[in-house]
């Protein structure tokens, strides 16, 4: 599809994005109660704190305006395509939830098809994470596949988030990610819908093969493309160590399972990141300030460096002097936070 009829539809892909994210806002504020009764009845949101969802939205709504973006300028490339998808996969994702949980919870039986909207909302986010750890890695940034290798690849990540999305779709009983809901599409004594599982290792083996692709194409690469590579892989970095920390967190934390309101924070802040990695995505296919990555990923090396060294000081002073002094005598963090103030600029 060309010219004037595949810009109509672009736009209107993207204008049901930004309809169903409006959707999404007004049903999360009329969840606002049901996420905050502090009683054994409390629902909790699946991964982050209340506001996780949201952010999600949020990040939906941003790759879909970056892929409207790519695909108005830069017509029949694929990024921009994949971006728009993940987006609307992603809002489609969100607002079943929050209508589920609105029809289901909040308001029993005040809106129609709770639970099958909620069922919507179970396997949906398995469609836009998978197509943007996957598909998107392989095809950035030129818009195709450059091997058979990654072909492949992609064959592997497709048939995971397949049998991915089958699985959460099918399984009986309550939803596997919302189970304050049962799946009204259950099928009940089927045996093979476990072995669907699989699926999930699949889509992990082909993020890794997808990942190892684009180091190859990196190394390869020169000037514009070598810049667009550095603004996907520092945004994706970002968001691998926000997701590792919170992870690290949970298990040196014990609330692997899901337990404390700081593992909860730090699972937003993984959320929030998604969003970074679709603007870089927009910069680098547009080429608007393409190579300022250089200058970001100088500093953000400097100030990291920085952070970690001020505060090995800081709690190295604190443990000495307080091998002299009582560990609350306010003089031990006065020495301490002066000694860093003084040395911030130095460093």
């Amino acid at each position: 599809m060309r010219g004037r009829p595949r810009q109509w539809v672009l736009t209107t892909l993207l204008g049901v994005s930004l309809v169903i994210a409006a959707v999404f806002a007004v049903l999360w504020v009329l969840n606002s109660d049901l996420w905050t009764v502090a009683n054994s009845s409390r629902v909790e949101a699946a991964f982050g704190t209340r506001f996780a969802p949201l952010l999600l939205t949020i990040d939906g709504v941003v790759f879909a305006v970056v892929g409207w973006l790519v695909s108005t300028h830069r017509p029949g490339h694929a990024v921009g395509t994949v971006c728009l998808g993940i987006g609307l996969a992603i809002v489609v994702s969100t607002v079943a939830i929050e209508y589920g949980a609105y029809a289901v919870l909040s308001n029993p039986g005040g809106l129609p098809g709770g639970e099958v909207a909620a069922w919507l909302g179970n396997w949906a986010w398995v469609l836009g994470m998978g197509l943007m750890a996957t598909v998107l890695v392989l095809i950035f940034p030129g818009g195709e596949l450059t091997s058979r290798g990654d072909r492949v690849t992609m064959l592997v990540g497709s048939a995971g988030i397949a049998t991915s999305i089958v699985f959460f779709a099918l399984a009986p009983g309550p939803l596997t990610s919302l189970p304050w809901a049962d799946n009204p599409f259950g099928i009940t004594g089927a045996d093979w819908l476990e072995w669907l599982s699989v699926g999930f290792a699949a889509v992990v083996a082909s993020m890794v093969a997808a990942g190892w692709s684009m180091r190859r194409r990196y190394r390869r690469s020169t000037g514009i493309t070598r810049a667009q590579i550095k603004w996907f892989a520092g945004s994706a970095a970002l968001l691998v160590t926000t997701y590792a920390g919170q992870f690290v967190y949970s298990v040196l934390s014990g609330t692997l399972d899901g337990g404390s309101a700081a593992q909860r924070w730090f699972q937003t802040l993984t959320i929030a990141t998604f969003g970074v990695l679709g603007v870089s995505i927009g910069i680098a296919v547009l080429r608007y300030r393409l190579y300022d990555i250089d200058r970001i990923i100088s500093r953000t090396v400097s100030y990291a460096l920085l952070a970690g060294l001020l505060g090995l000081v800081y709690f190295g002073l604190i443990a000495l002097l307080t091998t002299f002094l009582p560990s609350d005598d306010p003089l031990v963090v006065a020495a301490a936070t002066l000694a860093v103030a003084a040395l911030f600029n130095p460093l």
